[in-house]
């Protein structure tokens, strides 16, 4: 743990290094169960950063008045899907972290150990955002559905049989997915699941039932999924990122069935 110093402007102690997890009380507790509810709202809102997130800008630098702290924004996200993330890279420099600002403190631990839970945390928050990405394409494409109306129809596509088992296959492999990374996380914030191959598994499929989610959207309406005019093709740049994020579906997939191998021997 580092030392207090005492930042004579402000007459209180800080730590430059984070503070003991008895201090991070004053804070609420986060919950892996709460992702899923919140980043389908948010893909839904991407659509205006999106489009003006097309080149990374300069780098942004903000320096505390009394020289303790650097943080320091390098502009280096440019993707393809996922902009509006903007998940470019963050650099602290002598940071003082005040007393009660640290959550999930660890110890260190041996080499791969996983301290404080984080990876069930990357991997559930990656199917959190990815869950939530398709839900929003689902969404627009049942809004969509029901306001388009061919001339040589003369009512919605909602109302063709066709469109309807297509979206209910979208639903149900959403309904599936969702379900597991809630119940995935739900046990992880009681305790029962750390270290433990499920979350990585769970976002293997979460990531899999969302990326054949929008690709059955797309497919469904046609070039109208594919136009910058609407959001779905956003939503098919995001999602297909899912693919590339730790932990991937072949490290996952074989630890878990060598896992079972080894519990199970031939």
């Amino acid at each position: 743990m580092g030392s207090p110093l005492t930042h004579t402007q402000e007459e209180r102690q800080v730590w430059v290094m984070p503070t003991p997890a008895a201090d991070a009380q004053a804070l609420p507790t986060p919950r892996l169960s709460h992702l899923v509810d919140v980043t389908a709202a948010l893909a839904a809102h991407a659509e205006q950063h999106d489009r003006t997130a097309d080149l990374p800008h300069a780098g942004l630098a903000v320096v505390h008045e009394a020289g303790l702290l650097t943080l320091t924004v390098e502009r280096t996200w440019d993707h393809l899907g996922l902009r509006a993330s903007r998940s470019d890279d963050v650099i602290f420099d002598r940071v003082p972290v005040p007393f009660g600002a640290t959550l999930d403190l660890a110890e260190p631990g041996p080499p791969g150990a996983d301290p404080g839970g984080l990876r069930a945390w990357n991997a559930l928050g990656i199917a959190a955002i990815y869950l939530g990405v398709a839900t929003a394409a689902r969404d627009w494409l049942t809004g969509y559905l029901r306001e388009r109306v061919p001339t040589n129809l003369g009512q919605p596509l909602a109302s063709l049989p066709r469109f309807q088992s297509e979206v209910g296959v979208i639903s149900a492999r959403l309904f599936t997915a969702t379900t597991l990374v809630e119940a995935v996380a739900l046990a992880v914030d009681r305790g029962e699941q750390a270290g433990s191959a499920q979350p990585g598994i769970a976002k293997t499929v979460a990531t899999t039932a969302a990326i054949e989610a929008v690709q059955r959207a797309v497919a469904l309406i046609g070039n109208a999924g594919l136009s910058r005019r609407n959001p779905l093709e956003r939503h098919l740049r995001d999602v297909l990122c899912g693919r590339v994020h730790t932990p991937q579906d072949d490290v996952v997939l074989t630890s878990a069935g060598r896992a079972q191998l080894e519990r199970n021997p031939l």
